[in-house]
């Protein structure tokens, strides 16, 4: 139990560094897009290194392990695996913490015209000496106590076992998000904000995951 709120209240911290996702299906399909002066600036970012190559792995290791994820996978991956192109991209990398790194994309989907999103986190065990296996507990504690998001504040959100990404998975589907442990000490997360359903959105995690994880691999094993 002691590991549970220990774990709980890192979750909570982490999420309010990142990206809320406000609930199931495409909540910024009215938002406007960028204006000129964002898509020049997004114009140029979208030039800069995305394909996750060996000198863009390398620059990226840390002390910890943590890189941004758009390192480990390039965004013309992301398009092969769902879908049209990317279209007026916004990508916004953080240091969320000394315990994590994430990227947030947000894009017009090229056939429908659609306002997409999709937040890609990485974390990694804040307290070894707390926990002997962290990516266990971190998933254990989805599907045995869930999170309190918007809009049901008072009610957990459960997690339920996805098979098939890595050792362990868990995903919500009113959350739209999918959580798996990469070892003991590290865990991934995609949230999505794209309206597809929630077997769609598993069957693009299961992609995008085993890409996140041959890269990591090299980082890992050096």
């Amino acid at each position: 139990m002691k590991n549970y709120i220990i774990l709980s209240l890192f979750v909570a911290f982490i999420l309010n560094t990142g990206c809320k996702n406000k609930g199931k299906g495409d909540n910024n399909s009215s938002l406007p897009l960028s204006t000129a002066k964002d898509k020049k600036a997004v114009s140029k970012a979208g030039k800069q290194d995305q394909n996750a190559s060996a000198d863009s792995l390398q620059e990226a290791k840390t002390n910890t392990g943590l890189v941004d994820p758009l390192k480990l996978i390039s965004i013309k991956d992301l398009e092969e695996i769902m879908g049209p192109k990317f279209e007026n991209k916004q990508i916004k990398c953080t240091k969320s913490g000394k315990f994590s790194r994430s990227c947030f994309i947000k894009w017009e989907d090229d056939k429908t015209g659609a306002i997409k999103s999709m937040f890609i986190l990485l974390q990694t065990n804040p307290m070894p000496d707390e926990f002997e296996d962290w990516g266990h507990s971190f998933i254990d504690a989805k599907l045995k106590t869930g999170d309190l998001s918007y809009p049901n504040t008072n009610t957990p959100y459960i997690y339920k076992p996805v098979k098939g990404i890595r050792e362990e998975a868990a995903y919500n589907n009113d959350l739209n998000r999918i959580y798996w442990k990469y070892n003991k000490d590290y865990v991934f997360a995609i949230f999505f904000n794209t309206g597809e359903s929630g077997k769609k959105q598993i069957e693009y995690a299961k992609k995008i995951a085993k890409i996140i994880n041959k890269n990591f691999d090299k980082i890992i094993s050096d």
